[in-house]
């Protein structure tokens, strides 16, 4: 193994950094950024909660426990903090429109959000805790994400990267709990043991456990966090023992140098946040297909096909191709390169009506969708949001294009007032919605969090 770490200390310097993080750590950029990723995640999960059956199981089974001291966001309904954050969750990642860290494809804030405000404002905790809470979490996650070497997912059948969601919810919910770094570490094991993916739900239209995983992880979180303030032990050196977390998923292949520098250098700086609430896979091709149908002043009727270069590691975006041409449902909508380019044509833009039940329907959509051909880059792992996109007219033109980064990501990021957008449309779209006023004042009280004395007060500005 590489870096300066040993094989045996990987655990406990992320434990010893996630319980010692302060606000006063964190460089004015990074605030920046952790106060822009609460208030993403929390409008996203609003507008995830106006979503179908599949998201609904998780809230009522959330009501139905019963307890109070936190809130199912979107539907103002007090539940037990495990399962507020089992509801948020699953609502965090449903519409798949929250915050991503490119380079390693973690998301982050879907499980470490719901987990750290639920314990938050069942604690009254400050806003200084949430952001050090929320910025240790994500943190974790990220990292994890950095050390695996190539394709994780690659020759296995675990949907591995979404497991991290979990190890950073713990360590999230933890630095609320006030854990020591011994019981941080102990809340990462406890949370390793309570969740894992199969590599199914990414083929089976049938399957809805892609959009709302994060259900599954903001609560294991939750209650690996609580288990191991009451003193319970999982097993020392959870990421790196035998048969620990890299031994069971990664070949115990990993890179020790993704911890180094924690608390100096912060990832949480190079979030990007979504325009389109589609898979970020999808993103640059959504991107290039509306710049190209602007520049060359082209309207959907012009266009008899589109090509694509995908990455490796998005091929499964475009395959199986009766599945990504024809989704059944809004899952395999998002998650396909074909169905969101011929949206993006066809309709001018994605927004959050475009993966409906009438939206898959759209016969132009369709007859786009089955038009477009894919072909895989060699792209390494870190560039796995790249790609190239041309149309072809009905003419015989051909209008190409090709995007290296998102619109979102560091290098591109979107403005402070599109971000105030995106709020305002997804918290519109909650069930019980807030009116004018009262987003307002959430996000007055969420550009000054760090002086906010309890973050529960903030949450029911909403």
């Amino acid at each position: 193994m590489e870096g300066s770490r040993t094989i045996k200390s990987v655990s406990a310097d992320l434990a010893r950094f996630a319980s010692g993080l302060t606000i006063g750590a964190m460089p004015p950029a990074v605030r920046d950024v952790v106060r822009a990723s609460i208030t993403d995640a929390v409008g996203v999960i609003m507008a995830g909660a106006a979503l179908g059956a599949d998201s609904r199981a998780f809230v009522d089974l959330a009501q139905a426990q019963g307890g109070s001291g936190a809130t199912l966001l979107g539907h103002r309904a007090p539940v037990a903090p495990a399962f507020a954050a089992f509801g948020n969750g699953a609502l965090g990642h449903a519409l798949d429109f929250e915050e991503t860290h490119d380079a390693t494809l973690v998301h982050p804030a879907a499980s470490v959000v719901p987990a750290v405000l639920a314990v938050a404002e069942a604690r009254g905790a400050s806003g200084a805790d949430v952001m050090a809470a929320v910025c240790a979490g994500s943190e974790t996650s990220v990292r994890i994400g950095q050390s695996f070497v190539g394709n994780v997912q690659a020759g296995t059948s675990f949907f591995v990267i979404p497991l991290i969601g979990a190890m950073g919810a713990a360590v999230g919910a933890g630095r609320i709990l006030g854990l020591t770094p011994a019981q941080m570490e102990q809340a990462i094991a406890l949370a390793i043991g309570q969740v894992v993916g199969s590599k199914a739900v990414l083929t089976d239209p049938a399957s809805s456990i892609r959009e709302v995983r994060d259900g599954f992880n903001a609560k294991a979180g939750v209650i690996a966090a609580e288990l191991a303030l009451r003193g319970l032990s999982g097993f020392a050196s959870p990421l790196e023992a035998e048969h620990g977390y890299y031994d069971m998923f990664a070949k115990r292949e990993f890179n020790p140098v993704a911890f180094d520098g924690l608390g100096e250098r912060f990832e949480m700086a190079a979030m990007s946040f979504k325009p389109w609430p589609a898979c970020r896979g999808a993103h640059v091709f959504i991107e290039m297909a509306l710049s190209l149908m602007t520049e060359h002043g082209l309207s959907a009727k012009d266009i008899a096909g589109v090509e694509v270069g995908v990455s490796p590691f998005f091929e499964t975006l475009c395959e199986p191709e009766e599945l990504r041409k024809r989704p059944p449902n809004a899952a395999s909508a998002k998650f396909s390169i074909p169905f969101s380019v011929a949206s993006a044509v066809v309709r001018g833009g994605v927004g959050l009506d475009s993966f409906s039940d009438a939206a898959r329907g759209d016969p132009a959509i369709l007859r786009l969708a089955g038009r477009v051909a894919h072909r895989v880059l060699d792209l390494p792992q870190d560039r796995s949001t790249s790609g190239t996109l041309a149309l072809l007219t009905q003419g015989g033109a051909r209008f190409e294009a090709a995007l290296d980064q998102p619109m979102g990501h560091p290098t591109r990021p979107m403005t402070s007032a599109a971000l105030e957008d995106k709020f305002r449309a997804c918290a519109g779209q909650a069930p019980m919605p807030p009116d004018t006023r009262q987003i307002d004042a959430f996000l007055s009280a969420m550009a000054a969090l760090e002086d906010a004395p309890d973050i529960g007060k903030i949450i029911a500005t909403l």
